[in-house]
């Protein structure tokens, strides 16, 4: 998997503010994760939920993001998802349709992705490692070949 698109390297004091700031203990994969990227945009970036739904990761989350939309430290919370289907979770990512990728931060769902549609959650993977080792690409294109994206869009110009 390629990452582009990163924001800064993290410490792990840095970390460990964000979690104290949070009230939170975030699970070891993903917490090595933020070390060695801090959130930014993957390459493979497609997999399927459990139930078949599709997800196209846009973007991982970063902590102190150029971008208010990136940054983990704002988006992580919500009022606004249904608290049934986001419970002990914190959003971590989005994908192209600005649907919810999140993380189980405490109790049952600790460890697990999931992404929210509507009022439903979505299981994506058990762990962070595991949903990354899922990702692969769609219709055989290469991240920077644009012109093939285009033309499978559009037609053959």
């Amino acid at each position: 998997m390629k990452i582009t698109e990163f924001e800064r390297r993290l410490s792990d004091e840095d970390i460990a503010a964000f979690e104290s700031k949070n009230n939170i203990s975030l699970p070891t994969q993903y917490r090595e994760f933020l070390l060695q990227y801090n959130g930014g945009t993957p390459y493979p970036n497609c997999c399927k939920t459990e139930s078949g739904v599709d997800v196209v990761v846009s973007r991982f989350l970063s902590i102190d993001a150029a971008s208010n939309i990136d940054d983990l430290d704002i988006r992580c919370w919500s009022s606004a998802w249904p608290a049934d289907a986001s419970s002990g979770m914190i959003q971590i990512g989005y994908d192209i349709g600005m649907q919810e990728i999140m993380l189980g931060v405490w109790g049952a769902r600790r460890d697990e992705i999931y992404l929210i549609v509507g009022n439903n959650a979505h299981l994506c993977a058990k762990s962070f490692n595991e949903f990354i080792s899922k990702l692969e690409s769609r219709h055989g294109f290469l991240q920077d070949d644009s012109s093939a994206i285009l033309d499978r869009i559009f037609g053959a110009t």
